[in-house]
This record gives structure tokens, sequence and C-alpha cells, in this order.
């Protein structure tokens, strides 16, 4: 059972400990991005083509979030193999501890409550575009779907890809500033609506830079799960006041 769970997570643990290394331009960026969303459309079309005919769509849509949870090692591990090397270095340069955390939580809270209290508001009186109505729709027919898509598949695969190969690929390309911006502006336009856009793009600057201190994967997606978690929370409080 060890073993098993230890070559689980064994993609995830190469990228933390930089076992395997990216070298990532813009445009490879792209490459990356499209490979996550054909594998997505994959695994979706599959779902649908064996329960559509006997399947609700909650009920569609919810194999699909815990299908894709048991794939998500699989996707990570063909993203490692297509835009990776591998290296026998080991990252030294941690700061994954208590103090680290509890910073990097106290940070995060100070954003979303700037955020919830300035931002949000005039962002919920623009009209939502198709992209996000959609989602919101998908959200609430299931909570199954919401719970692991939002909480733990999300958090997992966007900071892999978004952090863990795109930025940490561009890092070795462009000067600091200029990767963690593109990455950030990647990580915004990849959510398809200006809604969610603003907010993806301000946290992506913070998690980027959190990443390029500390070279943690296991740091970003705490920092995006901590994020998805009080964003229900606030959009659904102001949603309600308008």
């Amino acid at each position: 059972m060890r073993n098993l769970i230890q070559n689980i997570f064994s993609p995830l643990k190469n990228i933390e400990n930089e076992n395997i290394e990216f070298d990532i331009g813009f445009w490879k960026s792209i490459g990356v991005i499209l490979l996550w969303l054909t594998v997505d459309a994959i695994v979706m079309v599959l779902i649908y083509a064996l329960c559509f005919q006997s399947k609700s769509e909650a009920t569609i849509i919810s194999i699909f979030a815990i299908v894709r949870l048991f794939t998500l090692p699989i996707e990570i591990l063909i993203l490692n193999k297509v835009f990776g090397r591998r290296t026998n270095e080991l990252n030294t340069f941690k700061k994954v501890n208590k103090k680290t955390i509890f910073h990097i939580t106290l940070l995060l809270l100070v954003f979303r409550l700037l955020f919830d209290a300035f931002i949000l508001p005039m962002m919920l009186r623009i009209p939502e575009n198709d992209t996000l109505i959609q989602a919101e729709q998908t959200l609430n027919s299931s909570l199954i779907y919401a719970v692991l898509s939002v909480c733990i598949i999300a958090p997992i695969v966007e900071e892999v890809i978004f952090r863990g190969i795109i930025l940490n690929g561009m890092l070795k390309r462009y000067n600091p500033s200029t990767a963690i911006i593109i990455s950030s502006l990647l990580f915004a336009f990849a959510h398809g609506n200006l809604h969610q856009g603003v907010n993806a793009f301000l946290l992506a600057l913070i998690i980027g830079c959190i990443y390029y201190k500390t070279h943690s994967l296991y740091l970003a997606i705490y920092c995006h799960f901590f994020n998805n978690i009080f964003l229900f929370d606030s959009f659904s409080f102001w949603w309600s006041s308008f």
C-alpha cells in the first residue's frame, strides 16, 4: 500500500524535489495548457459516451470529478514526460516550515479580505458572460463536483501546470518579474471570463512570488486551496447582496 501511494504521488513529488526540470517559453506554455485541456476533454467525452443514456447531468459531472481525481497522477505524469527532463538534482532551497505557512496564510487572508471588500463588489456589477454562468450552473448542480473540482482537483492540477511547469520553466528563460507576470496572465486567461480572471491574475502574482522564493509546489497548492475555500463563501455572500 505504501508503495502504491508513493507511485500515485511521485509525479507531484518529482516536481517538488526538482527531480524533473522544465525549460518553458511562452509558446511551449500554450502547448502545456492545450495538452491539459485536451486530456480533460477526452475524459469528459468518454464519460458522456458511457453514461449519457442512463445518467442525469448532475450524476455525469459527479462521475467526471471522481474520475479526474483518480486520473490526476496520470495527467501530471504525462505533462512531466512531454515537457520535463529528468535530473538527479535535489531541491535544497526550502522554506516550508510552520512560520512560513503562518505568514503565507496571513498574507492570503489579507488578500481575500481586501479583494472581497473593494474589488469583488465592482466585479459583480459587470454582467456575467456565458462561460461564468455555465460554470456556476455546473457547480450548483453537483456538490460532489463542486467540492472535488474546486477544493482538490483545481488546486493540484492548476498549480502543477501554471507554477510547477510553466512558471518553473519560464524562470530559466526570463527574469523573475517577467516570468511571474506572464504565467499569471496565462492563468487568468485560462479561466475564460473577466470575473474569475481578475481574481486569478492577482492570486497568481502572489502564488508566483511565493513559488519563486520557496520553489515549493506544495506551498503553491496550499495557497490555491486556501483561496478557493474562502472564494466559495465570499462569492455567495456578495452575490446575495445584489
